[in-house]
């Protein structure tokens, strides 16, 4: 019986202590992977659009940060994505100055309400309010 033409490889993998990079909010810069490697012959800004960022909020998000949206999202390095969620976490704590009529960059959810000065969205989960004007 001949043997079968394959290849092995034994991998070690160690649990790091700290993560790889600093991220305010982890669920941000998951959410930005996902969208870089979910559409990947797309530019990362035509990938954001996708995954429910608004053209505009992108712009501001990929400037913040200081990268090239016309990149494709594989090509980043995971210190980029932190830089892309670190800005976007920051935006969103600006709300009320700097995104004051972009609230739609509420993660994609399933219907936005803006009521009075807050911004309520509903999912599964329900109802929250996600951030002030």
């Amino acid at each position: 019986m001949p043997h079968p033409a394959v290849t092995s490889t034994v991998l070690k993998i160690r649990r790091r202590k700290e993560p790889a990079v600093k991220v305010a909010d982890r669920e941000l810069f998951f959410r930005l992977v996902k969208m870089g490697f979910g559409q990947r012959r797309k530019v990362f800004t035509n990938a954001m659009k996708s995954g429910g960022i608004s053209m505009e909020l992108g712009k501001k998000i990929l400037e913040r940060a200081g990268i090239d949206g016309g990149r494709r999202g594989e090509t980043f390095s995971m210190e980029e994505y932190a830089a892309l969620a670190n800005a976007w976490d920051e935006l969103v704590g600006m709300a009320g100055d700097e995104l004051d009529g972009l609230w739609t960059l509420c993660h994609n959810q399933v219907s936005l309400c803006k009521l009075g000065g807050t911004v309520m969205t509903s999912s599964h989960t329900g109802w929250k309010s996600f951030f002030m004007f």
